[in-house]
């Protein structure tokens, strides 16, 4: 089975697990920026975050604002 976000979404036919399609436009500033945050992520290259990259990474984001 194909991921989520690989499947074609259309109007007609929404992401059953979600109940609605997205489409988003990025500039390629933007794709190029989210390329960047990923490779930081992604200590081995392996193309994946896994999750000690993960665990890794929250631990160095500072904590989230008390409300």
């Amino acid at each position: 089975m194909q991921p989520f976000w690989s499947r074609r979404c259309t109007p007609t036919r929404p992401e059953p697990r979600l109940g609605f399609c997205v489409r988003m436009s990025l500039s390629n500033e933007e794709i190029e920026a989210c390329r960047e945050a990923f490779a930081r992520f992604d200590k081995d290259n392996s193309g994946a975050i896994d999750a000690w990259e993960l665990r890794a990474t929250l631990q160095c984001a500072p904590p989230p604002c008390a409300s």
